[in-house]
């Protein structure tokens, strides 16, 4: 069992009391569909709670949440909208610092661990897929999973500070350019990589912008405002590659420099009206209720040494990104395909232009 930190919001003079995770679902429910019942709906939850839930909070917080008008649906009133943009900022900023200490405290659990039953240490770029590898581990091998960009775990990797790296890659013909960065990492003759799934990255925006966003060129137009990955990670690198492929400078783009840490965030950011688009999965824009370009299809890989292969855990790894309960979780993500996850080859096979 693995520990994980989460925030979460309080009411200063009732510490005991806060917000709870479903109204924020609520909220960008309501502000994705104008409809309370469709968004109680989408949360799981029935019409009569999920009134109550927004009275009750109405009521402690001194002002509505929502506009409520009948055969006119709902909208989200001002006190809703912002607590939605600090609850997206919070989740976004709070993020890696949350992480970094939920994996300090999971290594310092598997210390106690019997020799045998010792966690692989995974450090990988975000993805959606390696999220819920994590969940199903819980009837496979143990893991510790880290999440940075897919540089920055290939660098851990070929330090040995962790037993798997994870990274994505392009299709061959845009990611060439990329060779001398991941070369190095990649460069030992007892590396392997393991397959773990495809997947579609793109524009996230909201439906409303859709005629002003259609094409990669568009971000540059004025009034557009843009939500990035962290340098590092394999989404900046792949939207960097594509910038230099239209011949568009980074800096045309207003918010280039704006940064979130995985998809989740992105896509929150710009579900939030933070920002008109943001670049990521298919899978985390249709979680948001945002609209989606595609833009480029990926291959996500964990690295790893050849004699992990041969262990109980590496074995156990496999069987389970092979199995059916894995291509399940995958097929309920948009954008994603899993037909060769499980699959071992060298580097030279898998990228051959590297």
């Amino acid at each position: 069992m693995e520990l994980e930190l989460r925030h979460c919001w309080q009411l200063k003079d009732h510490p005991a009391d806060g917000p709870e995770p479903a109204l924020f679902m609520l909220l960008e429910g309501v502000a994705a569909s104008g409809s309370l019942r469709q968004a109680a709906l989408a949360a799981g939850l029935s019409y009569r709670h999920a009134w109550g839930l927004v009275g009750r909070w109405s009521a402690a917080l001194g002002q509505p949440l929502l506009h409520l008008q009948r055969g006119r649906g709902a909208n989200l009133a001002p006190l809703g909208e912002k607590l939605l943009e600090m609850e997206a900022r919070a989740r976004s900023r709070l993020a890696p610092q949350l992480a970094a200490l939920t994996r300090e405290a999971s290594q310092s659990l598997a210390e106690l661990a019997p020799a045998r039953r010792r966690p692989l240490r995974i450090e990988a770029s975000n993805d959606l897929a390696m999220e819920g590898l994590r969940r199903l581990a819980a009837k496979g091998p143990p893991l510790i999973l880290q999440f940075r960009g897919s540089l920055e775990s290939l660098g851990a990797f070929a330090a040995g500070r962790c037993d798997l790296a994870g990274f994505h890659v392009p299709e061959p013909e845009i990611a060439m350019p990329l060779a001398p960065q991941f070369r190095p990492a990649l460069r030992d003759a007892d590396v392997r990589l393991i397959r773990v799934v495809d997947r579609i990255q793109g524009i996230m925006l909201r439906s409303a912008d859709a005629r002003r966003i259609r094409k990669l060129q568009d971000l540059a137009r004025p009034g557009i405002s843009f939500v990035n990955r962290q340098r590092g990670s394999g989404t900046r690198l792949l939207l960097d590659l594509l910038l230099s492929s239209a011949g568009m400078s980074p800096q045309s783009i207003a918010g280039y420099d704006y940064e979130e840490f995985t998809h989740a965030a992105v896509a929150a950011t710009v579900a939030s009206g933070m920002a008109d688009a943001g670049f990521g999965v298919k899978a985390a824009a249709v979680h948001a209720r945002l609209s989606f370009i595609p833009v480029a299809r990926e291959h996500y890989f964990l690295a790893c040494r050849k004699s992990l292969l041969r262990s109980e855990n590496g074995q156990a790894l496999l069987r389970l990104l092979g199995g059916r309960d894995f291509h399940h979780l995958v097929a309920g993500l948009p954008g994603y395909g899993a037909s060769a996850s499980g699959k071992v080859g060298d580097v030279a096979a898998n990228l051959p232009w590297l």
